[in-house]
């Protein structure tokens, strides 16, 4: 036989039992008497601000599986630890009291969450923040509440000299604190200057007496544009220090900045990465062991930001960076900011990275600029107000090496470069190569470079770039251009452009150029180059502009080795000139020839010279 279970039976008798309880519970808000737990909220309210909070608005108490207050029109004239908060409103402030706390007899409240509230920040800067984070620890130290949130709270910042504003949003913050070891985890969302974050605290609630005892944190930041922790300890009272593992990265350096308010950053459009040992102590901040990348390019070294000197004005940037691979291009054109042609006010951030002065020695294995590659390197960057200057110790440049000095100057709206370098045993076959072109000459290379540019972009320095230059090839090399040959081939005549034309590879035992390079023409005015059979001396000039030439050349037999160091002196045979002129795709090429007299020392410049010095 089959027991019929009655269910519904049963289901009354829950209802029976149960449902006194939900009258109560919603019967008991109109029971309670509200002034009391409004004055007792108003104290800790106030204990937990340090300030007289004020209610605008009804007073209002609910129920269901705790008891809610709810104040309407709360202000809050200040906090105490932030002079820096004027004012602030909330529209709605809810308190929770525990079911366990009521049948206990007590009214403590262990949760509060605020709603659509507003504050005020006046002046607020950088050095505020480690005094601000202490007295918001000390709070939490004698915060009555378990549990506080935030809900769409907008905090203004109103810079104190030109009362510019800007605004962070929190959709919501929640901060719990663990009574048992006064740990706080505080997680939210917030917004600032149009970009989404996330932001997650660990630390430790702070004694109001505990001067400068060390607390730990462990700070997650996450946005679109950066990704950043800090995991380690920092003391907040009087000696401000901080030590632990720190870890950020940015997929675009350049748009961080403009994120965070510097206007004038480097515009490093790439990813940027940075990971070490971080140790803070008075006002020096030092990364040890520091990972550094930068796009591709990864390098690894000791970084140390000195805030501020003895006399409280200095702040420095000093270590040394050692790359695997180094691309220049990039980072040259980072330190042109873009123009702005109304650029908003200065932020503290830019006014920091503005005032820092750097020394910084960097290597690498290798160095390129767009298609142009070398070897190691090694230089110091150093940078006082807006002048910076680069000390190349080592560049190896086509089985060669180079050293020099190089200067900007930041501080005119226009800047202004200047080097001087110093090259030798460079492969010049090697360097053509490079830059595109084909290879018409080879040897070792010895030069002295100046050079000096104006402009307001990278691109703007290099086009108006003006120098000299002393080039040498003291151990001889081959051209692939036999001058001697053309001379006398070309005749009074000449040929019109290239076109048949032997090119092949002429030998010399050395040769000497000097030239420089302005408004776009490259100027030569001297060439010597010698060899066993001939002395070939010249100057021209180059339009890159109108891709033109004018050059003319003299060659002499060589007599031989006293020849070629004191010519023009004794020779014999002929002495024929060549002139290349105009579009140098299809140049008129013309020669011409005189004879020269054998042991005649009056038929030159130098051979008078010297009758004059015999008749003395």
């Amino acid at each position: 036989m089959r027991l019929k279970v009655p269910f519904f039976g049963y289901l009354l008798a829950l209802i029976g039992l149960f449902l006194p309880s939900v009258i109560f519970v919603a019967i008991l808000p109109s029971l309670i008497n509200a002034e009391p737990v409004k004055a007792r909220l108003l104290a800790e309210l106030n204990d937990w601000a340090g300030a007289r909070v004020t209610i605008g608005g009804p007073v209002s108490i609910e129920s269901f599986f705790s008891l809610s207050v709810n104040l309407q029109d709360v202000e809050i004239a200040s906090f105490k630890g932030l002079p820096n908060i004027k004012l602030f409103k909330a529209e709605r402030v809810m308190a929770r009291i525990a079911w366990t706390n009521l049948l206990t007899g007590t009214l403590d409240f262990d949760k509060i969450k605020i709603y659509n509230a507003q504050a005020d920040a006046v002046g607020f800067g950088t050095d505020d923040l480690p005094d601000a984070l202490r007295s918001l620890l000390t709070a939490q130290y004698r915060n009555p509440f378990d549990a506080f949130s935030l809900t769409n709270c907008r905090i203004t910042f109103i810079d104190a000299p030109d009362a510019s504003r800007r605004d962070l949003l929190i959709a919501g913050i929640g901060v719990y604190t663990r009574k048992s070891d006064a740990m706080i985890t505080a997680d939210g969302v917030f917004a600032w200057n149009g970009e989404r974050v996330h932001g997650r605290l660990v630390t430790s609630a702070v004694a109001p007496d505990a001067g400068d005892a060390a607390v730990p944190i462990r700070l997650d930041v996450t946005s679109r544009l950066l990704s950043a922790s800090f995991h380690g300890q920092a003391q907040l009272g009087p000696s401000r220090t901080a030590s632990g593992d720190v870890n950020g990265n940015t997929p675009d350096a350049a748009e961080l900045a403009k994120w965070i308010g510097v206007n004038g950053a480097p515009q490093l459009q790439k990813a940027v990465g940075i990971a070490g040992k971080l140790d803070f102590s008075g006002a020096t901040l030092s990364l040890q062991t520091a990972a550094l990348s930068l796009g591709a390019e990864k390098a690894s070294g000791d970084l140390t930001l000195t805030l501020e000197d003895a006399a409280g004005t200095a702040r420095r940037l000093e270590g040394s960076l050692a790359f695997e691979a180094l691309d220049l291009r990039p980072i040259w054109q980072a330190g042109f900011a873009e123009p702005s042609p109304a650029s908003p006010p200065e932020s503290p951030a830019e006014s920091l990275a503005k005032s820092i002065d750097m020394d910084l020695g960097i290597s690498a294995r290798s160095v390129r600029w767009d298609a142009l590659a070398s070897g190691s390197a090694a230089f110091t960057v150093t940078r006082k107000a807006r002048l910076v200057s680069v000390e190349i110790a080592e560049l190896g440049l086509f089985e060669g090496s180079m050293l020099g000095h190089v200067e900007l100057d930041l501080s005119r709206p226009r800047a202004m470069a200047r080097a001087r370098l110093t090259a030798e045993n460079v492969e010049a076959a090697q360097l053509l190569q490079a830059l595109s072109q084909r290879d018409w000459l080879d040897g070792r290379a010895d030069a002295n470079i100046e050079a000096q540019a104006e402009g307001g972009s990278p691109d703007e320095l290099l086009s108006s770039a003006t120098g000299s230059a002393r080039l040498g090839f003291p151990d001889g090399g081959q051209i692939r251009l036999d001058i001697p040959q053309l001379a006398r081939s070309a005749g009074a005549d000449g040929v019109d452009g290239w076109t048949g034309l032997d090119f092949a590879r002429s030998d010399f035992d050395e040769m000497r150029a000097q030239l420089s390079l302005q408004s776009g023409q490259i100027r030569c005015s001297e060439l010597s180059l010698s060899n066993r059979n001939s002395v070939v001396r010249g100057n021209g000039e180059v339009d890159l502009a109108r891709q033109s030439l004018d050059w003319k050349f003299t060659v002499s037999p060589n007599a031989g080795d006293d020849a070629a160091a004191d010519a023009p002196r004794q020779q014999t045979g002929a002495e024929s000139s060549l002139s290349i002129k105009g579009p140098w795709l299809r140049p008129a090429i013309r020669s011409s020839e005189r004879s020269s007299r054998a042991g005649g020392n009056g038929s030159t410049t130098w051979g008078m010279v010297k009758n004059l010095l015999a008749v003395q």
